[in-house]
């Protein structure tokens, strides 16, 4: 089974990125120095290749995160075009480069120089590694903590504890904790095969399909993804670095310059 991973950022990777609609969900990191902060949120805009556009929030996660709110912060910013036939979910790090309050309360990003990102309608299966833990739906009370290992609209891979055997055909649920919200999602799933890949381990490699409607499919995979997307894809530098210091976060963020222009607020805005 072949397997995507995210390339080098093409000039139409950003066009496709420029077309995002506005009030697309929002998933907003902040880098601080203890550990990231993650909020929701809603897309104002994108001024091409200048600035990326949100709203600011009001609930009690934004209220709690205010005295971290400020120009220069680092940021991770993780999202999905539905409108795109294809999907795509984008990750990208930027920084704050303005709080504009006096009308609207916006926040203003940098453009990022780099894209992080899959298709998620794609059929190709999607190099993943997300935490989890797969359990029946019986009464047998089997489990098994690992990881996803590869996800599409298909199906999916998952790398755990040997269940055992008369395990094939089976209904099992596939639970892991989504990053942006933390909360634990549900995955409904049929395991398929099964091979035994590490014995001194006791690790088995389960092929799964996934349980249940074709929109609620894309969903619960769009949950995957985005939680992935936040480590990277393997043998690439991870997205977030939970450690780096707020200061060094917003140096390495693209396009941190102070000097580069700020955007008409009006432009490509909702």
């Amino acid at each position: 089974m072949s397997t995507t991973t995210m390339a080098r950022t093409t000039p139409d990777d950003f066009e496709r990125f420029d077309t995002v609609p506005c009030n697309t969900e929002v998933y907003l990191q902040l880098l601080t120095p203890t550990q990231p902060i993650r909020l929701r949120t809603r897309l104002i805009g994108i001024h091409s290749r200048r600035a990326v556009i949100l709203e600011c929030g009001s609930d009690r996660h934004w209220q709690a995160a205010k005295s971290y709110l400020k120009e220069d912060r680092g940021v991770i910013v993780r999202l999905l075009n539905s409108d795109d036939p294809n999907g795509h979910v984008f990750a990208f790090r930027s920084s704050i480069m303005r709080i504009m309050s006096a009308m609207y309360h916006w926040i203003v990003l940098t453009y990022p120089k780099d894209l992080e990102q899959l298709a998620l309608r794609q059929h190709s299966r999607l190099q993943v590694n997300v935490a989890a833990r797969l359990k029946a739906t019986d009464n047998t009370g089997r489990t098994s903590d690992g990881h996803i290992c590869d996800i599409s609209i298909g199906g999916g891979a998952f790398i755990g504890k040997d269940l055992g055997e008369d395990c094939v055909d089976k209904e099992y649920s596939l639970h892991f904790t989504d990053d942006r919200d933390g909360h634990n999602t549900v995955l409904p799933v049929i395991i398929k095969n099964q091979q035994f890949i590490d014995a001194e381990h006791n690790l088995t490699q389960y092929g799964l399909v996934l349980n249940c409607a074709q929109e609620d499919t894309e969903a619960l995979v769009q949950r995957v993804l985005l939680s992935h997307l936040l480590k990277g894809l393997p043998d690439k530098q991870a997205l977030a670095e939970p450690d780096m210091p707020a200061q060094q976060a917003a140096e390495n963020a693209p396009g941190s310059d102070s000097r580069e222009p700020t955007p008409d607020p009006g432009t490509n805005a909702s």
